[in-house]
């Protein structure tokens, strides 16, 4: 059999952004950033600690998760940048289907 005609299927389950629940993160406390909300996933201090300020975000989980609910997003420094990919239509990297 040709090994180049063998079609693998992997399935990766990603996990919820703590604050707008997408399907981003391969793994919490990855430092990478949620591109619907633009969380920082430092997971210091994290689920377990909602209302202590968490160090990349300079912001509680829970005061992200009021502005994602609100406005669209975590921080409200960001709203320029998330307009931005926006308009020059990276939307299908903004909205997972």
């Amino acid at each position: 059999m040709d090994p180049r005609k063998i079609k693998k299927e992997i399935k990766i389950e990603l996990l919820p952004c703590l604050v707008c629940n997408t399907p981003f993160f391969m793994s919490y406390n990855s430092h990478n950033i949620c591109w619907e909300c633009f969380w920082h996933d430092d997971y210091v201090p994290g689920y377990h600690h909602p209302d202590e300020i968490s160090g990349a975000n300079q912001m509680s989980l829970n005061e992200a998760r009021e502005n994602y609910k609100n406005h669209g997003i975590s921080d409200l420094k960001m709203m320029e940048v998330k307009e931005r990919l926006k308009r020059y239509r990276v939307k299908s990297v903004i909205e997972p289907k």
